[in-house]
């Protein structure tokens, strides 16, 4: 298990197979909390999973971060250049 406290979670990393399957996440340090390595921009970093990804931010987070990465209405997805990964309409719908 990996916990990365003061970390945001840019997306979720799915495989190529039908239906995909989460494989890891892209996070960046908190720059409020955490030196940033890299001059101009945060750098991105990769953790592959062995078993299981358990997506947890909250009732506001976790919409954020499926669509960014791909899970969604595609309608909204496509106007954003994100890939669909998983046509799901009711995401971030109703807050």
């Amino acid at each position: 298990m990996h916990i990365l406290p003061e970390s945001k979670v840019v997306r979720v990393l799915f495989d190529e197979s039908s239906p995909p399957k989460a494989v890891g996440i892209e996070y960046k340090p908190n720059e409020g909390v955490q030196p940033s390595v890299s001059l101009s921009k945060p750098v991105h970093s990769v953790i592959k999973a062995r078993k299981l990804v358990v997506v947890s931010a909250g009732a506001l987070g976790t919409p954020q971060v499926l669509e960014r990465s791909g899970v969604g209405n595609p309608e909204i997805l496509k106007k954003l250049n994100i890939p669909v990964v998983a046509d799901v309409p009711g995401v971030g719908e109703n807050y």
